[in-house]
């Protein structure tokens, strides 16, 4: 789970993305359960 995670994170950062949104996008997939690495 956290090497998924941590892809994420990579991407969001890489990106250059708020940090701000990272908290909700996290709570979205753990309700969610939505593989956002997938939307590569």
């Amino acid at each position: 789970m956290i090497g998924r995670d941590g892809q994420v994170v990579m991407s969001c950062f890489d990106c250059g993305r708020s940090i701000d949104v990272w908290p909700e996008v996290w709570e979205g997939i753990k309700q969610d359960v939505k593989p956002y690495t997938n939307v590569e």
